[in-house]
């Protein structure tokens, strides 16, 4: 048996393409920029140049984006305040919390504290227990892009 590669780049810039479209198209019959906005807690390089990714593609995909950035010396309280105002803004659609999140901070906390509606990692438990029953529900991206590439691609 050989192996088979597979490459997600073309599968990406075609649904890309067609996310674009869907954006567009809800613009226009809406009047509403779908926006996603990322919590990052800390200085962490890596974690800057996978924001630095995500906004370059809500940019390429006609998606609004948003950072929110506190010092790695953010207590919890700072980190739920923040979170709470994305929650709250009717003009954010997405939050995705990066993480890790420093040491000091209750990640789970965190993540339970993103307004189910609007988690797209889909770590929430509402949006958790919906995956694991087969509701509806946020799928989480990474998984939901490999099962994609499997499915178009052998």
């Amino acid at each position: 048996m050989s192996a088979t590669l597979l490459s997600g780049s073309d599968l990406a810039k075609e649904r890309r393409a067609a996310l674009k479209e869907a954006v567009n198209n809800f613009r226009t019959h809406h009047h509403v920029t779908p926006t996603l906005a990322i919590l990052r807690v800390g200085d962490d390089e890596a974690a800057a140049g996978y924001a630095r990714a995500i906004a370059r593609n809500c940019k390429n995909s006609d998606v609004g984006f948003e950072a929110t950035e506190l010092p790695v010396n953010a207590d919890q309280q700072q980190v739920g305040a923040a979170l709470q105002q994305l929650n709250d803004d009717p003009a954010i659609h997405g939050i995705l919390v990066q993480l890790p999140l420093p040491g000091h901070i209750d990640s789970g906390a965190v993540i339970q504290t993103i307004t189910p509606d609007k988690d797209v990692d889909g770590f929430n438990v509402v949006n958790a227990g919906r995956l694991a029953t087969g509701g509806k529900g946020l799928v989480p991206c990474t998984p939901r892009g490999c099962l994609m590439m499997l499915k178009d691609r052998l």
